[in-house]
């Protein structure tokens, strides 16, 4: 049997008390999403086998009408909110919000939630770890694709992987530093991020707000929290003391997560802002001695210039109304990934 809290106090003495948990599960970590975001019901599941964090938000249907031509769904979008069960955590898509000893009964786990929702989310990385998980019952949806890179041990230094590349892409990395010569790096400290929150807010807006479709949105004080309690690294990008950009990161174990980045779109142009925020972040992981860095799923061609390769993603779906389901379904359906072109950056002989 699971258990279900809604309040992360009436877990604290048992919640990390589990073998092999995952870095992106403990409590110190949860805390900094849940303080600020009021507005989501947060789930914590739990039994000796299994720890699963879970949200439950109210999602505008307007933000899916970029992949609708149909006249009707596009008008009533405008007036429709869902509510949806996401078996994960809505600010990081591409990293598993569980650990568990054995497969996980979702029909048994389900059963648990006594909240209503409309939509069941289940991402693929959980779904491979379902049992009574009966795929016909959902709709099957590819998402973008989850960037990375794998670093080389005989990356000592940023030179060496720009040495690596061909000289086409050598030549891009020199056009980025040129362009960017003139922006200044700090990492910050938290008297420094408190002090430029709305500045903070204002430049990763303009990066999500491209996207065609995203879940709750983001408070930023989720960042300022992560860097207080020494879990993330987070850096401003200025140019003549004016903050135009910054990059968040986190660190676990091998691993190295790039995530919520913000940048002025307007200066990108001419100053390779995020081309920069890229090499500032793989040059991070050779210095730390990462074997891989994950850059999430945006952009993906432009991150495939410097090598990053993608991993496919996909979701499942399950709409608990016929009416709702019938408007829905075929939407879903015709959710079709852009296409892109997968770049390779490095030496043949590599």
């Amino acid at each position: 049997l699971y258990k279900v809290s809604y309040n992360i106090d009436r877990i604290n003495s048992k919640w990390d008390n589990f073998k092999n948990m995952s870095y992106f599960i403990r409590l110190d970590f949860l805390k900094s999403f849940i303080a600020s975001n009021k507005m989501i019901k947060h789930i914590f599941i739990m039994n000796n086998e299994l720890r699963l964090y879970a949200q439950i938000f109210n999602l505008r249907l307007d933000k899916l009408i970029n992949y609708s031509n149909n006249s009707f769904i596009i008008f009533i979008s405008k007036f429709v909110k869902i509510r949806v069960l996401y078996l994960s955590n809505t600010f990081l898509t591409n990293i598993p919000s569980f650990s568990s000893h054995k497969k996980i009964n979702l029909k048994s786990l389900i059963s648990t939630i006594k909240k209503k929702y409309l939509i069941l989310i289940i991402p693929d990385y959980l779904a491979k770890e379902l049992s009574q998980f009966e795929k016909e019952e959902y709709i099957k949806i590819d998402v973008e694709e989850d960037m990375y890179l794998e670093t080389r041990k005989e990356w000592k230094s940023i030179d060496d992987y720009v040495s690596d590349l061909r000289a086409k892409y050598r030549k891009k990395i020199y056009n980025i530093r040129k362009n960017s010569a003139d922006i200044g790096i700090v990492k910050f400290n938290y008297d420094e991020i408190k002090s430029c929150t709305k500045e903070l807010q204002i430049l990763f807006n303009q990066i999500v707000n491209d996207s065609k479709f995203n879940g709750p949105d983001f408070n930023i004080n989720v960042i300022i929290e992560l860097l207080r309690n020494k879990l993330a690294n987070v850096y401003g990008y200025y140019i003549n003391d004016k903050l135009i950009a910054f990059s968040t990161e986190i660190s676990e174990n091998d691993y190295l997560y790039s995530y919520y980045v913000g940048f002025d779109k307007k200066r990108n142009k001419d100053s390779s802002i995020y081309g920069r925020i890229l090499l500032e972040t793989i040059g991070n992981a050779i210095i730390q001695k990462k074997s891989k860095i994950i850059f999430g799923r945006t952009a993906n061609e432009y991150k495939s210039n410097f090598g990053a390769v993608p991993k496919s993603s996909s979701i499942y779906v399950k709409i608990n109304n016929s009416i709702i389901s019938f408007l829905l379904k075929k939407l879903f359906m015709n959710i079709k990934l852009k296409k892109w072109k997968q770049r390779r950056p490095f030496k043949k002989h590599i």
